[in-house]
């Protein structure tokens, strides 16, 4: 398994300057706490970014750098202005653009159409939020296009309806109609009859009085009198009879009163019906409008009611209006805000992926150098793991060496240490006899010996005391091979286990390095990737500054132009205003000319042409008055020729000063470039000075620049 290590920047920094601090017999030792979380590399023998070693300078090395030499002990001290003012640099660069920005932008209000053009860009903007408004509110016709249809489609089934309630109204009247004229016709029938029966009555009276009267005349008064009855009652009789016009207007009668009583059912059927109909359609329409407030209540946002249709803000169903810029609950507003969003967050989404897409280019950078990191910590964990397996072969033969020491010594013999003891003492041991002296030791052994008698006897006696010295002299020689033997084996043994121990001590330097070399790695990566961050954030902000004030050049040059041909049509206009002033002063020439012409004429008629000199006052008034209106034109000429000479300088000043601006600009952009390269190669300790001094000439459009020095020698971190 590969070790896991996680150490923090921190903890790499501490480790290399505690490293530091405890190897104080070291000639690399901090000399003061300033040094202190300066110290970094892989293997803590270089600055850490943002400082740099202080060595002499020579011409072998005319340059400073972060790299920290054996035999030099650590000065790291910072860069200075390359990592501690860049910001401040920035700043003042992007304050000054600024400032150079918005005097360009005066243009644009001291031009002659500047105040125009800010009127006309406050009414497109105006118009914007109109268009806006006018386009959210016509969502709501499109979203309440359904319920007006079925509005519609209500309105036209109750026309029909009441159609046809209206034809059934009229065909009943038409029916009844009839009916009370057949009533009619049958009352004047019976009116008649009524009347003949009475006619006949009297007549049966008269006739009575006329017989009383006049036998004769009453006889032909009754028999006129008889023939008219019969003729009225042969008339009633035809009346009566079964075919007659009575019965025919009975079975009429009748059958009128059927159709009545069928047709007033079905008339009564399908009122009733109609009736009903309505009162549903009138109770949906009402159930309609009674939807309707929360509907605009929930689409637009808007408090209506059914006595109040249209929200004053919001307007509502059939208001032409729905939504709008205040109505934050409605769905109108709540979907153009969600349209808005979404397109919102599918422009951060987009910019977060590129985003993402550079830090993962970072982070397969990063993975890269930690892979090889980690293959070294790996090289470096085999290692340990190989010295590890020697350490525990050689601890197994020193175990068993140990055994076997163990097992000699633990018998009756000598052990090393007393072996070792006598050895010591044998070397030590000294002779303090002289050679005189040894000479007469010898002599008197000798004589000791001569005289000793029963030498057999005595070797004969002390030859078992001589086997055992023999057999303790070879068993001592034994020992003496076996000790020497032994002593060699644990100094071998003891020479290995130093050596397995200093196998050890280097597997765990080597593990340690490795796990600082990773950890420093991640610490440079992680600075460099802040760093780049801001670096690449500082350069987009400077590009974004650039191409800003490119834009608003290249929009101060098109209102320039526009100036310029207005400029232009205001000449053109002049010129035709100066012609038509010379020509009304030719014309107020002649007209002078004339009327003196003909004040001439008129002094001798002036006493018999009355209405010819009223004539000429008139004339002469007219003429006044158009050499004063030539005066005042000629006067209006000349203030049109003031205001045009004034517009000349101005633009030509304003021509001047966009000229001067654009010098200015490429003076500022050369210094963002050099500053930018600089930076990009940090030069400890010396601080940025320009290379040339450029100054920006009248009527110049680029600067003109003199060298001040040679530039310094860049230094690649």
């Amino acid at each position: 398994m590969r070790p896991q290590i996680e150490l923090t920047v921190l903890t790499i920094l501490i480790i290399c300057n505690l490293f530091l601090i405890v190897t104080s017999n070291s000639e690399r030792q901090l000399k003061s706490l300033d040094d202190f979380g300066c110290i970094g590399g892989e293997k803590c023998d270089e600055c850490a970014i943002g400082f740099f070693q202080e060595t002499h300078l020579s011409p072998e090395s005319p340059v400073h750098s972060r790299t920290i030499s054996y035999s030099d002990s650590p000065r790291c001290r910072e860069c200075g202005e390359c990592f501690t003012n860049w910001n401040r640099i920035l700043t003042d660069l992007s304050n000054k653009t600024k400032e150079k920005v918005a005097k360009a932008e005066m243009v644009k209000v001291t031009g002659v159409t500047g105040a125009y053009t800010r009127a006309f860009e406050d009414m497109e903007g105006k118009l914007g939020q109109v268009k806006d408004i006018l386009r959210s509110a016509s969502v709501s016709n499109d979203e309440l296009l359904g319920v007006h249809r079925e509005i519609d489609g209500i309105d036209a089934a109750l026309k029909s309806t009441t159609d046809k309630l209206d034809t059934l109204d009229n065909d009943l009247a038409v029916t009844k109609q009839s009916i009370f004229q057949d009533k009619t016709n049958l009352d004047i029938l019976r009116s008649e009859a009524d009347q003949l029966k009475l006619d006949a009555s009297e007549m049966k009276d008269q006739t009575t009085r006329l017989q009383e009267a006049n036998v004769e005349g009453a006889l032909n008064l009754t028999r006129m009198a008889k023939s008219k009855s019969d003729e009225a009652a042969a008339n009633v009789r035809q009346i009566n009879l079964p075919g007659g016009d009575l019965f025919a207007s009975q079975s009429r009668r009748k059958d009128t009163e059927t159709v009545i009583q069928t047709s007033g059912q079905y008339f009564a059927e399908t009122q009733t019906q109609n009736q009903e109909t309505l009162q549903n359609i009138i109770q949906q329409i009402s159930n309609l409008e009674n939807k309707i407030p929360d509907l605009n209540k929930q689409i637009c946002d808007g408090e209506t009611s059914k006595e109040k249709e249209c929200d004053n803000l919001c307007g509502g169903a059939g208001c032409n209006q729905c939504g709008g810029l205040s109505c934050l609950n409605g769905a109108v507003t709540m979907a153009g805000t969600a349209v808005k969003s979404a397109e919102d967050a599918d422009a951060i989404l987009i910019e977060k992926d590129r985003e993402a897409e550079q830090v993962l280019r970072d982070a397969t950078k990063a993975d890269l150098n930690t892979q090889r990191a980690a293959n070294a910590a790996q090289v470096a964990y085999d290692r340990a793991n190989e010295a590890r397996n020697r350490s525990a072969g050689e601890m197994t033969r020193i175990n068993e060496l140990l055994e076997k020491i163990k097992e000699f010594t633990e018998g009756e013999k000598a052990t090393p240490e007393d072996v070792k003891k006598l050895a010591n003492e044998c070397l030590a041991a000294e002779m303090s006899l002289d050679a005189s002296e040894i000479q007469n030791l010898a002599g008197q052994i000798n004589e000791a010996i001569s005289s000793v008698t029963n030498v057999d006897q005595i070797l004969q006696e002390t030859e078992e005391d001589l086997l055992k010295a023999q057999s303790l002299q070879v068993r001592a020689d034994d020992t003496r091979v076996r000790a020497a033997s032994q002593l060699e084996e644990a100094t071998r043994v003891t020479s290995s286990l130093s050596n397995a121990v200093e196998d050890q001590n280097k597997a765990d330097i080597a593990i340690q390095e490795a796990s600082e070399d990773i950890i420093a790695a991640r610490s440079d990566l992680e600075k460099i990737s802040d760093q780049m961050e801001t670096a690449v954030g500082s350069a987009d902000a400077s590009f974004n500054g650039v191409s800003e004030l490119a834009e608003r050049q290249k929009n101060l040059q098109t209102v320039f132009i526009q100036n310029e041909n207005h400029v232009n049509s205001a000449q053109n206009a002049a010129i035709q205003a100066k012609n038509q002033a010379d020509s009304a002063n030719a014309e107020l020439y002649q007209l002078n000319k004339g009327f003196k012409n003909v004040s001439e004429s008129l002094r001798g008629k002036m006493n018999t042409i009355g209405i010819s000199k009223d004539k000429a006052i008139d004339l002469q008034r007219r003429a006044s008055e158009l050499s004063t209106s030539a005066s005042s034109k000629l006067g209006n000429l000349l203030d049109v020729e003031k205001e045009f000479e004034r517009n000349e300088e101005t633009l030509t000043q304003l021509n001047a000063e966009l000229i001067r601006l654009n010098c200015e600009m490429m003076i500022h952009l050369q210094v963002v470039e050099s500053k930018s390269k600089y930076y990009r190669n940090c030069s400890p300790p010396e601080e940025w000075s320009p290379s040339s001094s450029c100054q920006c000439l009248p009527g110049q459009s680029e600067p003109t620049c003199t060298s001040r020095r040679e530039a310094p020698t860049l230094y690649n971190q």
